[in-house]
Formats: structure tokens, sequence, C-alpha cells
């Protein structure tokens, strides 16, 4: 909580306390009454919240703006980029799970592949290659 006294502004009557209720800031302003005693009694009965509009994110007002008017609102726009998240991530699976085996190159007429145990498997004969 902040208190500031306004008496080097000369209104040392007057005072704004600012204090922090969540995410909001709550501005107080009052009037100091000194009593007899040399006390101070603020008089904070009325309270100001700042106007707060949250503005939407960045790419949320770019999908808004360059959907050519077929995502209408905020909710519209996060259910558009929610989806295209899950798009993106499911192509991604598919690219690095899917495809199944190696290439698949057929043998050229004549040629034998020889599978020895414990070795891996290879051309009975070295390719020649094509001229």
């Amino acid at each position: 909580m902040i208190i500031a006294d306004l008496q080097e502004h000369g209104r040392a009557d007057q005072t704004i306390e600012i204090s922090t209720v969540g995410l909001f800031a709550v501005l107080k302003t009052g009037y100091n009454t000194r009593m007899p005693n040399g006390d101070v009694q603020f008089d904070t009965d009325k309270y100001r919240m700042p106007r707060y509009k949250a503005e939407p994110p960045k790419v949320v007002q770019w999908v808004l703006k360059y959907s050519g008017g077929l995502v209408k609102d905020q909710r519209q726009a996060q259910y558009v980029l929610l989806g295209f998240a899950a798009l993106a991530i499911i192509i991604s699976l598919v690219l690095f799970f899917g495809g199944g085996g190696g290439p698949n190159i057929p043998l050229p007429p004549g040629a034998k592949i020889i599978y020895s145990p414990g070795e891996p498997p290879r051309l009975e004969k070295p390719l020649t290659p094509l001229r």
C-alpha cells in the first residue's frame, strides 16, 4: 500500500492512497481531518477503480485481422489457434513416427542378396554403374 501526502503540492489536507487488490489497483482519494490531539483521520469512503480493459494477445488480433471476416470474435480466434496447434502437432507426429520402413529400392535383374547369420544383408556381386 502506498500513501502519498500532497503537502509538497500545497495541499496538506488531501491524500491519495493506492493499494492493489488482485490484479487491479484501487485508488482512494480523501481529505484529512486533523483531530485536536494531532491525529489525522482519513476520509477514504470513495474508491475509484481505474478502467482496465484487457487487450487480446497480438496473435489473436492477427487472426481476427487476416481471417477475412470468417472469425468474428476473440473466442473464435482462440479456437482457430487451438485447432492450428493441434493440426501442427498431428502432422509433426505423422512425419516423425510415420513412413514405416526405409526406402524401397528395387534390385536390378540378376542381383542376389545373401543373408548370412550375424551379418547384415549384402549383394552377391557389386553393382556395376550405368553407362
